[in-house]
């Protein structure tokens, strides 16, 4: 997103008790392959010293072919109790193109398990279901995160069986760069009456995105949280207002494409939740019909026109936090329509994404200098949108994971390594210490040298060139300093806990940064396309992964 919505942060109130211990966090998972696997490796930064020193350490990892994954995944089901089985052989289904489901994020093993845990009062599901109920997270009370607001006006956090004030469909939609929308008069001609006066020029992505799309899959996790069927209503109510309003969406050459991304990945991966429950067919067709007609000329006009400029040789650093967003949509609606051929798409798109926005800073040749493995095309640019940028990676490997493909590999386990810097820099702002920091990364401060030589709304990120550029009085310079800075770093529940529990649940990865990142801030909440985690995915690889893979990769006695 081109700018953020005109929004504040603020800080919720009420005290709540000590958050209860994760042990996933506080030590690696011990997991041990078979020698006999055949293994690749993952790069991972290690930080020490002061001044800080990196150093990046070669971790093995095994190959996961599909056979492998599906031979690990049946083992581990094996050796649960006989009523986890059930439970899950209850849930899954198989489409037509042999998708399994529901997949779109919470696979029906997650499903079983979490539902089991909240039954014995287990966390971290417990705690993470009582948040979604009520919106009162641990890192808004600890101000160390804070609820959105908008002049005042702080977004649901809660998910209610009964009294969300929307849904607020608008049938003509046209959100400019910011998420903004030109606006004379409240409520807007053709805009749900009951729109908070509150959002003012950005009501168009607050109601589809940050109200009616994060609601929608909020409350269908809530439905298999709690059981209440009233929490599966209100998200086929939510999908089915949008599906019947909206017939245009614009504008295609500025936020256009990135809010349907959004709020479309949010409301595939809510209805696939919903999958087998009365009206899922209806509101299904419903749904795929009003992106086949609307909203998917969105996505693809912004993807195929990335395409054709890298097919054309233009331009550098074309791929970013936009494209991640879109194939988690493109992805989330493959998996809900039987779609393989979409499917196939997005996953030549993730590598793609991978490779051009992760991938290469600091390891290929022509992107090296000046650079670090696990920076990525946005870090200098700020904190926020690389987290949009690795959160939607993050989901659609995970989406692939269930279906028994590994995409978390990709580009030598780049996203792994994205992970781990990242959440060191995000540790250096939590602890207001910025000398956790390598001595090339620095905190950008507007009213400090060198950016206070001139004013703030002056300055923009040049993400093709890599470098600050100050324009004013019609001319442009660039900053000239060698140290990267780092802007807007703080914490996003963008699939943290999915790739947590990937790298080092299921893969026994050393991740001390990420874990003492989340150890901070979890549970996750919902916002935009990710979060809940620590609800669906956190600390569940040991139930299902690492109980399969002694018995399922030992080789065969002689």
């Amino acid at each position: 997103m081109r700018g953020s919505s005109s929004s504040s942060r603020c800080f919720a109130a009420a005290a709540l008790p000590p958050k209860p211990a994760r042990p996933d966090l506080e030590a690696t998972p011990s997991i041990t392959y078979p020698a006999s696997s055949s293994s690749n490796t993952a790069l991972l930064p290690a930080f020490g010293g002061s001044p800080v020193n990196v150093t990046y350490v070669e971790q093995a990892v095994p190959k996961l072919d599909k056979q492998t994954i599906q031979r690990v995944k049946a083992a581990a089901i094996a050796a649960l109790p006989a009523d986890l089985q059930a439970s899950i052989k209850s849930i899954k289904t198989v489409g037509p193109s042999g998708f399994q489901h529901p997949s779109c994020m919470v696979s029906p093993a997650e499903l079983a398990v979490m539902k089991d845990r909240l039954n014995n009062g287990q966390q971290p599901q417990t705690m993470a279901k009582d948040a979604l109920l009520t919106g009162k997270y641990y890192a808004f009370d600890a101000k160390i995160a804070a609820p959105k607001s908008f002049k005042g006006w702080v977004l649901p956090y809660d998910t209610p069986a009964t009294g969300y004030a929307g849904p607020y469909p608008i049938e003509k939609v046209c959100i400019g760069y910011g998420g903004s929308t030109s606006l004379t008069s409240f409520p807007p001609v053709g805009a749900a009456a009951n729109l908070p006066k509150e959002a003012g020029s950005s009501y168009q992505h607050l109601a589809f995105v940050e109200l009616d799309s994060t609601m929608a899959i909020k409350q269908a996790t809530a439905f298999h949280a709690t059981g209440d069927s009233r929490h599966a209503v209100n998200a086929f109510a939510i999908i089915k207002a949008w599906a019947a309003t909206n017939k245009s969406w614009d504008l295609i050459g500025q936020n256009g494409p990135l809010e349907a991304a959004w709020g479309i990945a949010a409301m595939a991966k809510a209805l696939e939740l919903l999958r087998g429950r009365q009206q899922f067919e209806t509101v299904r067709g419903q749904f795929l019909a009003w992106n086949s007609s609307v909203m998917l000329r969105q996505m693809d006009h912004y993807m195929n026109d990335t395409l054709d400029k890298v097919a054309k040789g233009q331009g550098l650093n074309l791929f970013g936090n936009w494209h991640s967003s879109i194939v988690d949509a493109y992805m989330s609606l493959a998996i809900l329509g039987d779609d393989r051929a979409r499917y196939d798409k997005a996953v030549d798109l993730f590598h793609r994404t991978v490779k051009d926005y992760v991938w290469k800073w600091g390891r290929d040749p022509a992107f090296s200098k000046g650079r670090r493995p696990g920076e990525i095309t946005e870090t200098l640019r700020d904190m926020y949108h690389s987290q949009f940028g690795i959160g939607g990676l993050l989901n659609v490997a995970e989406m692939a994971w269930q279906q028994d493909d590994d995409l978390y590999c990709s580009n030598q386990f780049a996203l792994v390594t994205a992970m781990e810097l990242h959440a060191r820099f995000v540790r250096s702002a939590l602890l207001k210490d910025p000398s956790l920091l390598p001595p090339e990364y620095a905190m950008l401060d507007f009213k400090q040298p060198p950016f206070n030589a001139a004013p703030s709304s002056t300055w923009a990120f040049d993400i093709k060139g890599q470098v600050w550029r100050c324009t004013k009085d019609g001319t442009s310079s660039v900053l000239n300093d060698p140290r990267k800075f780092l802007r807007d770093i703080g914490f996003l529940p963008a699939a943290w806990e999915v790739g947590y529990n990937h790298f080092a649940g299921r893969l026994g990865l050393a991740m001390p940064e990420t874990a003492a990142v989340l150890q901070a801030y979890w549970p996750e909440w919902q916002e935009f396309h990710w979060g809940l985690g620590s609800l669906t995915h956190g600390d569940t690889a040991g139930l299902l992964w690492h109980a399969g893979v002694n018995s399922a990769l030992q080789p065969p006695a002689s």
